[in-house]
Protein backbone atom coordinates (compact mmCIF):
# COMPACT_ATOMS: atom_id res chain seq x y z
CA UNK A 1 0.00 0.00 0.00
CA UNK A 2 1.40 3.40 -0.98
CA UNK A 3 1.80 5.93 1.75
CA UNK A 4 0.54 9.44 1.18
CA UNK A 5 2.50 12.36 2.39
CA UNK A 6 0.71 14.70 4.75
CA UNK A 7 1.08 18.39 3.94
CA UNK A 8 3.30 20.10 6.49
CA UNK A 9 1.56 22.70 8.55
CA UNK A 10 3.22 25.97 9.48
CA UNK A 11 3.42 25.83 13.28
CA UNK A 12 2.65 29.50 13.92
CA UNK A 13 -0.54 29.77 11.90
CA UNK A 14 -1.87 31.80 9.04
CA UNK A 15 -0.95 35.18 10.53
CA UNK A 16 2.75 34.34 10.67
CA UNK A 17 2.57 32.88 7.16
CA UNK A 18 1.05 36.16 5.92
CA UNK A 19 3.79 38.15 7.67
CA UNK A 20 6.45 36.06 5.93
CA UNK A 21 4.81 36.63 2.55
CA UNK A 22 4.49 40.36 3.27
CA UNK A 23 8.18 40.50 4.17
CA UNK A 24 9.02 38.73 0.93
CA UNK A 25 7.03 41.32 -1.02
CA UNK A 26 8.84 44.15 0.77
CA UNK A 27 12.23 42.60 -0.04
CA UNK A 28 11.29 42.22 -3.71
CA UNK A 29 10.03 45.81 -3.85
CA UNK A 30 13.28 47.04 -2.28
CA UNK A 31 15.28 45.00 -4.81
CA UNK A 32 13.31 46.50 -7.72
CA UNK A 33 13.78 50.01 -6.32
CA UNK A 34 17.54 49.42 -6.00
CA UNK A 35 17.62 48.18 -9.61
CA UNK A 36 15.75 51.28 -10.82
CA UNK A 37 18.19 53.51 -8.97
CA UNK A 38 21.22 51.65 -10.35
CA UNK A 39 19.82 51.76 -13.90
CA UNK A 40 19.22 55.50 -13.68
CA UNK A 41 22.70 56.09 -12.24
CA UNK A 42 24.25 54.09 -15.08
CA UNK A 43 22.28 56.04 -17.66
CA UNK A 44 23.25 59.37 -16.08
CA UNK A 45 26.92 58.36 -16.20
CA UNK A 46 26.48 57.32 -19.82
CA UNK A 47 25.09 60.76 -20.65
CA UNK A 48 28.12 62.40 -19.03
CA UNK A 49 30.64 60.04 -20.67
CA UNK A 50 29.05 58.87 -23.93
CA UNK A 51 32.32 57.49 -25.32
CA UNK A 52 32.39 54.72 -22.71
CA UNK A 53 30.59 51.46 -23.42
CA UNK A 54 27.17 51.24 -21.76
CA UNK A 55 27.25 47.43 -21.73
CA UNK A 56 30.56 47.49 -19.84
CA UNK A 57 28.97 49.74 -17.21
CA UNK A 58 26.11 47.27 -16.79
CA UNK A 59 28.48 44.30 -16.47
CA UNK A 60 30.61 46.15 -13.91
CA UNK A 61 27.52 46.91 -11.85
CA UNK A 62 26.49 43.24 -11.97
CA UNK A 63 30.00 42.22 -10.87
CA UNK A 64 29.83 44.60 -7.92
CA UNK A 65 26.38 43.38 -6.88
CA UNK A 66 27.48 39.79 -6.27
CA UNK A 67 30.75 40.26 -4.40
CA UNK A 68 29.33 38.92 -1.13
CA UNK A 69 27.61 35.53 -1.00
CA UNK A 70 24.77 36.94 1.13
CA UNK A 71 24.04 39.54 -1.53
CA UNK A 72 24.14 36.85 -4.21
CA UNK A 73 21.67 34.72 -2.26
CA UNK A 74 19.36 37.71 -1.82
CA UNK A 75 19.45 38.34 -5.56
CA UNK A 76 18.51 34.75 -6.30
CA UNK A 77 15.58 34.97 -3.89
CA UNK A 78 14.32 38.35 -5.10
CA UNK A 79 14.95 38.14 -8.85
CA UNK A 80 12.46 36.76 -11.32
CA UNK A 81 15.46 35.86 -13.50
CA UNK A 82 17.17 33.50 -11.06
CA UNK A 83 17.48 30.92 -13.85
CA UNK A 84 19.15 33.34 -16.29
CA UNK A 85 22.56 31.65 -16.16
CA UNK A 86 22.96 29.72 -19.38
CA UNK A 87 24.16 26.17 -19.69
CA UNK A 88 27.38 27.67 -21.05
CA UNK A 89 28.11 29.52 -17.79
CA UNK A 90 31.28 28.33 -16.11
CA UNK A 91 30.55 26.92 -12.68
CA UNK A 92 33.53 26.17 -10.45
CA UNK A 93 33.57 22.51 -9.45
CA UNK A 94 33.01 21.85 -5.77
CA UNK A 95 32.52 25.47 -4.72
CA UNK A 96 28.88 26.14 -3.90
CA UNK A 97 29.39 29.82 -3.03
CA UNK A 98 31.02 30.43 -6.43
CA UNK A 99 28.16 28.66 -8.21
CA UNK A 100 25.69 30.86 -6.31
CA UNK A 101 27.69 33.92 -7.34
CA UNK A 102 27.63 32.90 -11.02
CA UNK A 103 23.87 32.32 -10.94
CA UNK A 104 23.26 35.61 -9.12
CA UNK A 105 25.49 37.51 -11.54
CA UNK A 106 23.40 36.43 -14.51
CA UNK A 107 20.12 37.07 -12.67
CA UNK A 108 21.20 40.58 -11.68
CA UNK A 109 22.68 41.28 -15.10
CA UNK A 110 19.41 40.33 -16.79
CA UNK A 111 17.34 42.37 -14.32
CA UNK A 112 19.61 45.39 -14.75
CA UNK A 113 19.61 45.13 -18.54
CA UNK A 114 15.81 45.07 -18.50
CA UNK A 115 15.68 48.10 -16.20
CA UNK A 116 18.23 50.08 -18.24
CA UNK A 117 16.23 49.26 -21.36
CA UNK A 118 13.07 50.52 -19.69
CA UNK A 119 14.58 53.93 -18.82
CA UNK A 120 17.06 54.51 -21.67
CA UNK A 121 14.72 56.25 -24.10
CA UNK A 122 13.14 58.34 -21.35
CA UNK A 123 16.59 59.54 -20.28
CA UNK A 124 17.81 60.14 -23.82
CA UNK A 125 20.40 57.38 -23.98
CA UNK A 126 20.66 54.95 -26.88
CA UNK A 127 20.53 51.35 -25.74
Amino acid sequence: MARTRKKAEFPYGAQADKQLKDGEQVARARYRADLRSMAKDILEEQKQYPDEDLHDRIHQAADSAVIHTKDALDILVESDNWTAASDDAEYPQGDVSQAITVMAYYAYLTDLQEMVGAFAEEMGVEY
